[in-house]
């Protein structure tokens, strides 16, 4: 892996492949090995980059007193962009949607396409009143207060049933419980950054962007209403639905999602754009 550095933290990314950019941004819990396969399936065509996000990985954790914001997060895609170049596309899974939209309302001239895998996009239904935020609100609160009370493995029980499946914690290897329960203080953060988050609806209306948003078809109801919400408010968005999938796609129903995904850069790449 290489590596670059952002105020004394280290980011570590994987990269793979040639020709235009593609930056990969995994969700909670997880690392830029989410995104292996689809990397490998595009290196002929594109050139991927996949960063480990704060605490995730092989990255440096955020160690400040007050959590980051979704723009320190996007930060790290400006790094990327840095050497890069642009236009690239931008995809994004989970939290990793969520910083990558963020991204995407700063710098929208600087993409050639946007997909979203149920970015969670929280304060969004909180600032549409939205009748899936009192459950949004619950979930990330219990999850912040227990990480605060050095209660990871305790959360960690939690948060991969509402996620992953109800068996999903119980059926995990013994050194893969160890490595999820290592992320949960990351996890809180990004909560803690995804409530904070004070944008307005109407700002997602300036994305002019072509977007990809993909949901799994048995996924939990905050991450539909957000895609639901976010597919009326983007000018330029597609909507796919992954058959049996619910909110952790990338990995169950990887070949499906990936297809999608190289489709949608593909037919926005700068060649195909110039033709």
């Amino acid at each position: 892996m290489a590596e670059f550095s952002i105020q004394n933290r280290v980011i570590h990314y994987s990269e793979a492949g040639q020709g235009e950019a593609v930056v990969l941004l995994h969700g909670g819990g997880s690392s830029s090995r989410q995104w292996g396969a689809l990397s490998k399936a595009i290196e002929s065509q594109f050139h991927s980059v996949s960063p480990d996000l704060y605490g995730h990985g092989a990255s440096s954790a955020w160690t400040e007193l007050a959590p980051p914001t979704l723009m320190d997060y996007a930060a790290i895609v400006e790094k990327i962009r840095d050497f890069v170049g642009e236009p690239f596309h931008l995809v994004g899974h989970s939290h990793g949607g969520a910083v990558a939209i963020r991204y995407a309302m700063q710098n929208p001239q600087s993409l050639q396409s946007l997909t979203l895998i149920e970015p969670t996009l929280m304060h969004l239904l909180r600032v549409l009143g939205n009748p899936a935020w009192p459950e949004a609100e619950e979930l990330g609160t219990k999850h912040i207060i227990a990480v605060s009370q050095g209660r990871s493995a305790e959360i960690a029980d939690d948060f991969l049933p509402y996620w992953i499946g109800e068996t999903a914690w119980q059926n995990m290897p013994s050194n893969r419980r160890e490595a999820i329960i290592r992320t949960m203080p990351a996890v809180a953060q990004f909560w803690a950054s995804e409530f904070a988050e004070e944008t307005q609806a109407e700002a997602y209306s300036q994305i002019a962007v072509p977007t990809l948003l993909v949901q799994g078809t048995e996924t939990r109801m905050t991450a539909k209403a957000i895609v639901s919400l976010l597919f009326e408010l983007l000018p330029d968005a597609r909507l796919i639905e992954i058959a049996g999938a619910g909110h952790m796609a990338p990995l169950t129903h990887a070949d499906d999602v990936n297809e999608a995904i190289t489709r949608h850069v593909t037919a926005n790449s700068v060649m195909s754009s110039s033709q």
